[in-house]
């Protein structure tokens, strides 16, 4: 096949999946009538490899395998610089004609695309990409592609959306590359790095990553940041502007925390469909915040929250140990906000632990102006 992105539709009866050039793109292996399965694949290698495995269970054989091509891939012709981040420790190239973000150092912009950094950790890098793409936003679409990679000599994942990603998302990917060694970014270790970046030029960006000393070097983790100014905009989990959804017997109340009270309940290890969410929603004038979160004291064992800030540049996920951080505000992180509905922190009890061995806390979350 010549590169391009391709449409693959799979019909079988019972089952069968599909694999191309040895990755598995289509899994439909129970006993069931004819089905048809569709994945978009982006195809870079030549010859391009097609395996179709297939069984029958019940004597009503079908396999039929078609594609279609979606799109070419055309290579990107730009001029390149070189951008480094003592803070993340990388450095790779970039289009020559985006510009940095006036308030955000570590965001590029132009009339073509952007690039912007981010660090997390998880158990495994499939579990980062799982959360990723499986947000109830979509913000890759409804069936993006997740491809294993080497980036600098370490294990990576690359996240490509599919055809029905958002426009306003501005053809988002995402690069997560293993750092060498734990490495502290701000207040927190992290074990991955995270480049968010429009996807025709995500290819190049990670051919020519590369991870370098700086400051910011690896250490324990430093106290979070105490007490805060009190001009900040606080949500607790008792106010009007924190809403929750999910299973309703799996909610617990303490009368403890940020002005006696705060939210609980178990973790789950993956996103079921009554898994347990809470979400912050501020009042704000449209600005720059730093973000801050309260661990309580009790009731927050976990130590994988995930939390997600919608600003206006997108969504970020940050993850926060709350084991380690009770009785403390833990900051999150610095962003714009438009000063509406869109403006909010949430959180789920998903957290890759196994399930229902943790807590996980919900109490207040602090905007404080930049």
């Amino acid at each position: 096949l010549a590169p391009g992105l391709y449409r693959f539709s799979m019909s079988v009866d019972d089952g069968g999946r599909l694999f191309v050039n040895d990755l598995l793109v289509i899994d439909g292996w129970p006993d069931q009538p004819l089905r048809t399965y569709t994945a978009e694949v982006e195809i870079t290698e030549s010859p391009t490899r097609l395996r179709m495995e297939y069984y029958e269970g019940n004597g009503e054989a079908a396999a039929r395998l078609a594609w279609t091509l979606v799109g070419d891939i055309e290579p990107v012709e730009t001029d390149w610089k070189t951008f480094r981040s003592s803070r993340f420790g990388v450095e790779f190239e970039y289009p020559a004609s985006w510009q940095p973000s006036p308030d955000d150092a570590e965001r590029y912009s132009g009339n073509d695309g952007f690039f912007v950094l981010n660090a997390s950790s998880g158990a495994t890098l499939d579990d980062f990409a799982d959360s990723e793409i499986s947000h109830p936003l979509r913000p890759y679409g409804v069936n993006p592609q997740v491809i294993p990679m080497t980036v600098a000599g370490q294990d990576a994942r690359l996240i490509l959306p599919s055809a029905n990603q958002s426009s306003e998302l501005r053809q988002q990917s995402a690069l997560v590359v293993r750092y060498p060694k734990p490495r502290q970014v701000s207040s927190t270790i992290y074990e991955f790095f995270v480049l968010y970046t429009s996807q025709p030029y995500v290819r190049h960006m990670a051919d020519s990553l590369k991870f370098v000393e700086g400051n910011g070097a690896t250490g324990p983790l430093p106290t979070p940041t105490g007490t805060l100014p009190s001009n900040a905009v606080i949500v607790d989990d008792a106010d009007s502007g924190f809403t929750r959804g999910g299973a309703a017997d799996g909610w617990r109340t303490e009368t403890e925390g940020t002005n006696g009270s705060l939210t609980w309940s178990l973790n789950s290890e993956r996103a079921l469909a009554d898994y347990n969410w809470g979400r912050w929603n501020p009042k704000l004038r449209p600005g720059r915040y730093e973000v801050f979160v309260y661990i309580p004291e009790r009731f927050s064992t976990t130590e994988r929250a995930r939390y997600w800030i919608s600003h206006t540049g997108g969504l970020t996920l940050r993850l926060v140990d709350q084991a380690a951080n009770s009785n403390h505000w833990v900051s999150l992180g610095t962003f714009n906000f438009s000063g509406g509905e869109r403006d909010y922190v949430s959180l789920a009890d998903v957290t890759f632990e196994p399930d229902q061995s943790r807590l996980v806390a919900w109490d207040a979350v602090k905007w404080e102006e930049r």
